[in-house]
C-alpha cells in the first residue's frame, strides 16, 4: 500500500500519540485530581459562606462562577483520561490494521511503504 505524504505524516503522529499515552495519562491525572480537589473545596467554601454586604455578594458570585467552570474543566479532563485509559480504540485499530497489511505485503515480497 502506498501512502501519500500527508497520510504517512498522520500515521507517524498516531504512532507517536500511542507511544506517549502511557505517561501522559498519569500526568493528566496528576494535574486534574489536585486541581479538582482544590477548586471543589474553594467552591464549597464560597457557597457555604454567607455574604454580609452587596460588595461581598458580587465578589463571591464571580468566585463561584470561576470555581464552577474550573471544576467542570478539570472534571472533563479527568473523565476523558479515565475513559481513554488504554488509548483511543479507533487509532489502535487503524494502526493494527495497517501493520497487519504491511506484514502481509512483506511476506508476499512487496516492499513496504516507508517514507
Amino acid at each position: 500500500m502506498t501512502l501519500s505524504q500527508s497520510e504517512a505524516r498522520i500515521l507517524r503522529r498516531f504512532r507517536k500519540f500511542e507511544r506517549n499515552w502511557p505517561w501522559c495519562r498519569w500526568l493528566s491525572l496528576a494535574i486534574c485530581i489536585p486541581n479538582l480537589a482544590f477548586w471543589g473545596l474553594l467552591l464549597h467554601i464560597q457557597t457555604s459562606a454567607g455574604a454580609k454586604t452587596p460588595d461581598e455578594a458580587v465578589s463571591a458570585s464571580s468566585d463561584v462562577a470561576l470555581c464552577t467552570v474550573l471544576v467542570f474543566v478539570f472534571g472533563a479532563f479527568a473523565v476523558h483520561t479515565l475513559s481513554h485509559w488504554r488509548g483511543d480504540p479507533k487509532i489502535s485499530l487503524l494502526l493494527k490494521l495497517y501493520d497487519s497489511h504491511e506484514n502481509e505485503a512483506a511476506q508476499q515480497g512487496t516492499p513496504p511503504n516507508r517514507r
